[in-house]
């Protein structure tokens, strides 16, 4: 056999194999494509996911920024409806590291979460058994957020089953570590002049600084020109106490 010809056999002999394991995946897997085209439900309760992923990555960022970067903060000062953290009071600082920051909103992205998931009672409404794992977050606050889940979800109904997407990722372009840098510079100098600020070295991080007095505090508003999602600029709100 020449050459040309043996390459040819080579060649149909590869296709054949190749073909082979694409029809032996899909018999594998006839059970899940059948249901995922046959079933629209699954395709609603995926959309779901994703959609909830999505607003809690975006949305949970700025409550936790409005609120001083603290769940449930021991002392607050409420303005126009919102609880703002006191992070510096008589000499006490009340500013999380950044690690206990990431655990913070972690918890809240978990809480809105699976409040928006709702336990997927659309589906279970209409007859499906839904199997939901551990909800497993882990947020990073750098020069981004960066937000990774795992949600394993299997739904099942009479004999067939699916299970859904489990890993989760997305990154919001909020310049984290400038925020946190510019807040403890802020209190530093509030420890040392109470009711003083030194303008020119908070400039250096480049941010948006607007400082009001409330009471026996000052109410601070960081915003970021470069930390926009949305077409919404990140805003974090602290108090700090200069009585």
């Amino acid at each position: 056999m020449k050459k040309g010809k043996k390459a040819q056999v080579t060649i149909f002999i590869i296709i054949a194999i190749s073909l082979a394991l694409i029809f032996l995946v899909i018999y594998l897997n006839k059970d899940k494509i059948t249901l995922i085209n046959k079933d629209p439900e699954i395709g609603i309760a995926q959309e779901l996911i994703n959609d909830c992923f999505e607003l809690g990555s975006q949305n949970s960022p700025f409550l936790f920024g409005k609120q001083g970067g603290i769940v449930n903060p021991e002392k607050t000062i409420e303005i126009e409806g919102l609880n703002i953290s006191v992070l510096y009071s008589k000499d006490e600082i009340e500013l999380l590291t950044v690690s206990e920051m990431e655990n913070e909103l972690s918890e809240l992205f978990n809480e809105n979460f699976l409040k928006c998931i709702d336990n997927f009672s659309y589906l279970e409404s209409r007859g499906y058994i839904t199997e939901r794992g551990i909800l497993e977050s882990e947020i990073r606050l750098n020069d981004e957020v960066e937000f990774e889940i795992n949600f394993p979800v299997n739904i099942r109904k009479e004999e067939s089953s699916y299970q859904l997407k489990n890993d989760y990722s997305k990154t919001i372009p909020i310049r984290f570590d400038r925020y946190y840098g510019l807040i403890d510079k802020i209190i530093s100098q509030q420890k040392t002049n109470p009711g003083d600020l030194d303008i020119v070295s908070l400039l250096d991080y480049g941010l948006n600084i607007n400082a009001t007095r409330a009471g026996d505090n000052l109410v601070f508003l960081l915003e970021d020109d470069k930390s926009e999602t949305n077409n919404k600029t990140y805003k974090f709100l602290f108090g700090v106490e200069i009585n």
